[in-house]
């Protein structure tokens, strides 16, 4: 028997398929319309949409086109061929679509219909499931991922781990890597078994599932308490950091308000010309502040390296601080003495001044007493 359908599968757009179907017999009646790949019934419509090419073409009142979205996306072969049908029947209508991948359905579907998945479980380490994901239609976007035990979903996670090594194989694919941690309830003395899929797919990622045992459950234990030893290692060592802290803003408050203290003692000597002394002390105590203040400097280095992982500067060569110090040092050791500062009563031909201390700093504050040469 000659089937009186006719029609054909135009197209597919971010619309969806179209095309038009009539039936010559009954050109009033309207023709239900599957739209199909292999076994798989993509979408269902009515022809029933005006085209106005229809008319042109004298097929019947011109009411018969249609455009209609995929229902759902199942898992296909690409490439898939698809085709267009009346409702129960077997024959096709004329035309077909080839579509080379999933991405031709880009902005058709919702994107949690955009399967097209990859990825691997890499390890079990320090009680976390660590691999990695990716939708290569979508390589950009995040993939969730669920774990499960049988068909119970233990919990959900997103990508969002930086995998440098699956970005170089897949351009684009940019932090795919996850970590999920396993929940308490499956740690035990019995063996479970723990699948990782992309949510909503129904194949896994290579190397799941994870088989979880008792040998498996002690190591994670172990792995817990070793965490929480490492937490509360650093938290001592934030702590003595803190103390550190105050320590150094106790010696800061001492050495500014010693520093202003001279700095009077300074004003109050100049007119004297006595205030070499004073300039000496206060770049010893300005040494020692800076000497405190580099100390400081590398613990807090140390503690942003074990806690937040930020590399640690390069640090200046120890000469470099040992110099400045001793500059600061010996300035006024190294300074010659102003002949103004002699005392008034001392003749040309007299000897200078003998102070009778070596210290500098002795006799900078003591007056030195003129000896007289004896006449011969």
């Amino acid at each position: 028997m000659t089937s009186t359908i006719e029609g054909a599968l135009l197209s597919l757009s971010e619309k969806g398929f179209e095309g038009w179907a009539w039936n010559t017999a009954k050109p009033t009646d309207y023709v239900d319309i599957e739209i199909v790949c292999g076994e798989h019934i993509l979408a269902s419509t009515r022809a029933n949409a005006f085209s106005l090419e229809l008319v042109q073409q004298k097929k019947g009142s011109g009411m018969h086109g249609f455009v209609v979205l995929p229902d759902a996306l199942p898992e296909l072969e690409y490439p898939a061929l698809i085709r267009a049908r009346a409702k129960g029947a077997a024959e096709f209508l004329s035309g077909e679509i080839t579509v080379p991948d999933v991405k031709a359905f880009i902005g058709i579907v919702s994107d949690n219909q955009i399967q097209d998945f990859e990825g691997y479980v890499d390890m079990v380490q320090r009680g976390k499931i660590i691999g990695w994901a990716i939708n290569r239609a979508m390589p950009g976007r995040p993939v969730t991922l669920e774990l499960l035990e049988g068909t119970r979903i233990l919990m959900s996670v997103e990508t969002g781990q930086s995998r440098k090594d699956v970005e170089e194989q897949f351009p684009g694919a940019v932090n795919c890597g996850f970590e999920i941690p396993i929940p308490m309830e499956v740690i035990d003395d019995q063996i479970r078994m723990l699948r990782v899929r992309p949510a909503g797919a129904k194949a896994e990622l290579t190397n799941s599932p994870i088989t979880l045992g008792t040998g498996t459950a002690t190591a994670l234990v172990k792995g817990h308490l070793s965490m929480r030893e490492e937490i509360t290692e650093l938290q001592g060592r934030v702590k003595a950091l803190t103390d550190q802290v105050n320590d150094f803003v106790e010696m800061e408050n001492a050495i500014s308000s010693m520093a202003e203290e001279i700095m009077a003692l300074q004003r109050d000597l100049a007119p004297n010309k006595q205030g070499g002394i004073v300039r000496q002390l206060l770049e010893r105590f300005e040494a020692l502040y800076a000497i405190q203040r580099d100390s400081f400097e590398r613990e807090l280095a140390v503690l942003r390296t074990a806690v937040l992982g930020i590399p640690r500067k390069a640090e200046p060569a120890a000469e470099t601080v040992q110099a400045g110090v001793l500059s600061a040092a010996s300035v006024t050791a190294t300074e010659p003495q102003s002949t103004t500062d002699k005392p008034a009563s001392l003749e040309e031909n007299q000897t200078p001044p003998v102070p009778e201390s070596s210290n500098p700093a002795t006799s900078a504050l003591e007056p030195t007493k003129p000896t007289r040469r004896r006449r011969t």
